[in-house]
């Protein structure tokens, strides 16, 4: 039990923002790529056109005030309401527009202005229906990403043909994804397989009153071992409250900045090694999922309500999991103790023999 709760310990002081071993982790000698970015939380009207204009001033705004960014994101579907009530089949057929369109000219002609990435979400007309799409526009005015949402988890959209779509934005990878896609194992393998530097995570996300120190982002964060940014609606649309969570993360999961709850943006500058330490990529490998591990330790609640699709579990069912995890302790306990008393009576047989051949 004493070596159970040193390791506890050390996991607890490795996994405290700010460590001795992150900062070790994250120390890379050698070239670094930079990437200056800003995140958005955007208060949205129901009218298109407004939040064409609040975009394109949240741009100059985000130029004047911080002149070296180079990628500004916004969230999912913000040129409107992301609207979740039974007529909302009709209010995105009217806002939905093609890609090429109003809104990727205006925000082309914002790009080359300023020669930066801007990345936001719309919702697109094509092939006879209506996508949840991510777009990115370069500094010469050019779309050179479009993603589709896979999963909609709304009726009003169809289906994309993955999760996740890779870009390069100023020599960093970027994976792009939309909200609820995060769920999806493809995203693990994808960002694996192709070695992205850069995770955007456009939301519009919901303020869960039973996860409010915000487990599932924490959880996210320590789940792929890149830098991650989040990018949200804000304020009330209708009768549905989104709180604006948006956030900048480091590789181990800390927050580089964090914001809920108010229109406004985040300005964060990341540095990606050119060429990561061989040794310290394989300690983070065996850190993160420890890392994890403990964070549902801490909130193991919460964590089986996600599993549960945010309901509680039924009493007897948490009470089962509890005993689970005792007789598990208790079996490895037992165990440990049965294996160091036959090693001390090994070395009593050993020292016995010696003893009669002397």
């Amino acid at each position: 039990m004493g070596i159970l709760l040193l390791l506890l310990l050390g996991v607890d002081t490795c996994d405290r923002p700010g460590s001795r071993w992150k900062t070790w982790l994250l120390a890379e000698a050698g070239k670094l790529r930079h990437l200056n970015l800003a995140t958005v939380a955007m208060v949205c009207d129901r009218e298109p056109e407004v939040n064409r204009r609040k975009i394109e001033a949240m741009v100059i705004r985000i130029r004047n005030e911080r002149p070296s960014t180079q990628l500004i994101v916004f969230g999912e579907v913000i040129l409107g309401w992301y609207d979740m009530s039974k007529n909302a089949r009709a209010y995105f057929e009217r806002i939905a527009e093609p890609i090429p369109g109003v809104t990727t000219r205006l925000v082309s002609d914002l790009a080359r202005r300023y020669q930066i990435h801007i990345s936001f979400g719309l919702a697109e007309k094509a092939e006879g229906g209506i996508f949840n799409a991510q777009v990115v526009i370069d500094p010469q005015g050019r779309i050179v990403s479009r993603h589709r949402k896979m999963d909609p988890h709304h009726s009003a959209f169809l289906r994309g043909s993955a999760p996740v779509t890779m870009v390069d934005i100023q020599g960093i990878r970027t994976a792009l994804v939309i909200c609820y896609d995060i769920r999806n194992p493809a995203v693990d393998r994808v960002i694996k397989r192709d070695s992205a530097d850069l995770l955007v995570l456009s939301q519009a996300e919901l303020a869960d009153p039973w996860d409010p120190d915000y487990f599932g982002i924490d959880y996210l964060a320590r789940r792929f071992g890149i830098w991650m940014v989040t990018c949200n609606h804000v304020g009330w649309e209708g009768r549905q409250y989104w709180d604006g969570l948006i956030c900048v993360s480091n590789p181990l999961g800390d927050y580089s900045q964090k914001s809920t709850d108010r229109e406004g943006y985040l300005y964060h500058e990341i540095a990606v090694p050119v060429v990561k330490s061989s040794f310290k990529t394989w300690c983070a490998g065996w850190f993160l999922p420890i890392s994890r591990g403990y964070l549902v330790a801490k909130n193991l609640n919460i964590a089986l309500r996600y599993v549960h699709g945010g309901r509680p579990l039924p009493w007897y069912l948490r009470w089962y999991l509890w005993l689970l995890v005792v007789i598990t302790l208790g079996w490895g306990v037992a165990i440990w103790k049965k294996r160091k008393k036959g090693r001390q009576t090994n070395c009593a047989y050993t020292q016995a023999g010696s003893r009669r051949q002397r």
